[in-house]
């Protein structure tokens, strides 16, 4: 006959008189318990003899006891259990124990340490109400009675069946935290061990840290190789995050790594125990050694990184959502530094938090309190020195903010959307304040408009800018769309499809920022562009290097050669402007010709423009930077 084992109940006994705690060992333990056993079986063999012995028998469950004399030293056999990881499944706890505390202290503090524990209440009085000691060590359903004396089969039967009980409710816990996908804790195990632990360092005085970790660039597996591949690449990650908690654990001293998976590509590190930070620090860098290596996946090898973000419960929070709100910062922190970075959370980086929230909330209704405006930085002819286009820059003043930099919140408003109708507003202001202009004589030439991603890849742009340049009365050879050279080539197809409707209506394209993109010569000519503008940053030492300036003329002749127009941004200095001149550039924008301008401040500069009349070319320049 099979004989099914049944787990050790270890049971927690609170008495002050030794007599009661022998009584318990007795029961439980005692000789008296085999031979109840032993008696039944007999039994069973006389009555039954005919019958076939059951094939599967359940072994009787064995205890394990601990005994203690006062409610103190019961609460830290408790604490102590728990820090084991061998919690205790009932405790039988006497009520009165003079002349410490007495039982419902124990129970409330019991019941503050371990909220799972089946608590029998022992005591030879009646005087106990049980819905007041509900309130202190509830729920009143994991509280149970008995009335001294009582029967030894009482005990057995309590500390039995509570503690299957317990054993039942550990098992159906583990299946519901455990992720299916790759056998580790899930949000659900994690949420709930996090605020026990929280609680238990605060009051404990221990060091918890949390470590926040996400897959960099995870979509583009399941984009690529399907959702399955991603899966199997989930898997690899999460066994790797686990032999490394492993072995880090082992060689940590006191500090204890538990991994789990929150959602889709996301984990987290629990870990608790003196040094728990430096065991973060640590346990990231073997992290990144062992991503060094690739993961199998469906035949391929892949090799991946990992962002990290550390936040410590001592140090930068009280509370569990104060730790995981810190953490998540510094693993955006991490992400924004490049893929396999690892960011320790700062207090700089909750005032970043307060400001990107400040951002997004003010841009939502921007357009709507009409806070952008447009501002106009002229492009020169070096060798005449007349304007000879204007790029119309976006700008944003808040009530609140006041004045926003382009770089802050350009970004925000493309991670929320915003960019198209953005766009589009820029489009339409800058082409009817060009049409203003060419209608009043003040202005003729090119106005410059940078496009951004969500617009270009948009199938109705070119629509859109036709409908724009009809209402706005503007003669398409005067409107210059920008586009970033890295969005040129981010995909060929979409783009010169784009590109060749825009060319139909006529209007002028422009590769913004070349030389900082992952374009190649090759490429470049077959664009249907007109005009390259070349990168600050390769202007900027040119009157410094001469390597600079070898680079910055063979681009210069090899654009040119292509029958394609080259001006130079970011000139700041004279210096600069000579070199660029003798590189044989052309045309310039920068702060040292203009920074860009308000309506009315441009068209005094156009003004006082004109005024040279027909003037040197370095004389109407002076003009332009007097």
């Amino acid at each position: 006959m099979k004989t099914i084992p049944t787990p050790t109940l270890r049971v927690l006994i609170v008495d002050d008189e030794p007599a009661m705690r022998d009584a318990y060992r007795q029961i439980l333990l005692g000789s008296r318990n085999h031979a109840v056993n032993a008696a039944k079986s007999e039994l069973r063999a006389k009555l039954f003899a005919a019958a076939p012995a059951p094939s599967v028998q359940a072994a009787e469950p064995t205890f394990e006891l601990t005994n203690c004399g006062e409610a103190l030293s019961a609460v830290e056999a408790v604490r102590l259990s728990l820090k084991e990881g061998r919690p205790y499944t009932c405790v039988f706890l006497d009520m009165r124990m003079p002349p410490g505390h007495d039982g419902a202290w124990a129970a409330e503090h019991i019941r503050a340490l371990d909220k799972e524990i089946e608590i029998i209440v022992c005591s030879a009085f009646s005087d106990i109400e049980p819905a007041a000691l509900a309130l202190r060590a509830g729920p009143a359903d994991k509280i149970f009675y008995l009335q001294k004396p009582f029967h030894p089969h009482e005990v057995l039967q309590a500390a039995r069946s509570l503690g299957q009980k317990w054993h039942a409710w550990r098992r159906l816990r583990k299946v519901a935290f455990i992720d299916s996908l790759t056998g580790i804790p899930n949000q659900a195990w994690f949420k709930e061990k996090l605020e026990e632990e929280v609680e238990r360092c605060c009051a404990e005085n221990d060091a918890l840290t949390l470590m926040s970790l996400d897959v960099d660039s995870f979509r583009r597996i399941n984009d690529t190789l399907g959702h399955g591949a991603g899966d199997e690449m989930l898997r690899g990650i999460a066994r790797l995050l686990k032999t490394d908690a492993i072995l880090e654990r082992n060689s940590a001293q006191g500090a204890a790594p538990t991994v789990a998976r929150l959602a889709g590509d996301e984990f987290a590190f629990l870990i608790r125990g003196p040094g728990a930070e430096a065991c973060a620090n640590a346990l990231a860098q073997r992290i990144k050694k062992s991503l060094l290596l690739p993961i199998a996946v469906r035949n391929r090898e892949i090799l991946m990184t990992i962002c990290v973000g550390i936040a410590s419960l001592s140090r930068d929070a009280k509370s569990a959502e104060t730790l995981r709100r810190n953490a998540g910062l510094a693993l955006n922190a991490a992400k924004n530094s490049g893929p396999g970075n690892v960011q320790v959370y700062e207090r700089d980086m909750n005032a970043a938090a307060v400001r990107r929230l400040a951002l997004e909330e003010q841009l939502r209704g921007a357009m709507k309190r009409n806070e952008f405006y447009l501002v106009y930085q002229p492009q020169v002819d070096l060798d005449s020195g007349a304007v000879s286009g204007l790029e119309a820059l976006l700008r944003w003043e808040n009530g609140e903010l006041g004045n926003v930099p382009p770089l802050e919140f350009i970004v925000v408003a493309e991670q929320l959307g915003l960019m198209c109708d953005l766009g589009e507003w820029v489009l339409r202001t800058a082409c009817a304040q060009a049409s203003a202009w060419c209608s009043a004589g003040i202005f003729s030439g090119m106005i410059g408009v940078n496009v951004s991603c969500a617009q270009l890849i948009h199938m109705d742009f070119p629509v859109l800018v036709a409908k724009v340049l009809k209402e706005t009365g503007l003669n398409p050879m005067n409107l210059e769309l920008e586009v970033t050279e890295s969005l040129a080539m981010k995909d060929e197809i979409e783009t010169d499809k784009a590109f060749a409707q825009l060319k139909a209506l006529g209007v002028k394209l422009a590769l913004d920022d070349f030389g900082t993109g992952y374009s190649s010569f090759s490429r470049l000519q077959y664009l249907p562009i007109d005009r390259v503008k070349i990168d600050q940053s390769f202007v900027s030492g040119i009157h410094e290097r001469a390597s600079d300036r070898a680079m910055l003329g063979a681009m210069i002749k090899m654009t040119q050669t292509l029958g394609l127009e080259v001006i130079a941004e970011g000139v700041e200095n004279p210096h600069q402007l000579r070199r660029l001149r003798e590189s044989g550039c052309l045309q310039a924008q920068g702060y040292l010709l203009s920074e860009p301008l308000k309506v009315l401040e441009l068209e005094a500069l156009l003004a006082r423009a004109a005024e040279a009349g027909d003037s040197s070319g370095t004389s109407r320049i002076r003009s332009l930077v007097a």
